[in-house]
């Protein structure tokens, strides 16, 4: 959580995590999967409203996978933008956090290359949800 610096405190965030017992080991780079991880928490943060909770979750998704994800109670990502948010310098256009459009490309290609996936569950009005499996 020290690398997220002050973000929660400054706009009254809770981060809670869930990490069921049963959740198989993961045999990940865990430098770069950690900067996957840390990427969707600041996305989180950055859009959650104040004095919202962001969640962490670990579940198993049958054998030997696991999805790790972030979920926050922001204004979500417009439908047209979800097949895009993943591609390399794309920003969500009206968007008042900077950035580079870097951050989820990257995510992609270190969980690609662990055979993995990432993707998102975002609808106005509801939770959002961005996931990576491992």
């Amino acid at each position: 959580m020290a690398a997220l610096g002050e973000l929660p405190a400054q706009k009254g965030l809770k981060v809670c995590a869930e990490v069921p017992e049963e959740t198989p080991d993961l045999w990940i780079d865990l430098q770069r999967v950690s900067y996957c991880l840390e990427n969707l928490l600041t996305n989180a943060l950055k859009h959650a409203p104040p004095g919202t909770t962001v969640w962490v979750r670990a579940t198993s998704t049958g054998g030997s996978w696991v999805r790790l994800s972030v979920i926050d109670q922001g204004k979500g990502v417009p439908p047209e933008h979800q097949e895009r948010v993943f591609e390399r310098f794309y920003r969500v256009p009206g968007q008042a956090h900077g950035g580079a459009g870097l951050g989820l490309w990257i995510a992609r290609e270190i969980v690609r290359a662990h055979g993995g996936r990432v993707g998102l569950s975002s609808r106005p009005g509801e939770p959002t949800l961005f996931y990576l499996e491992l």
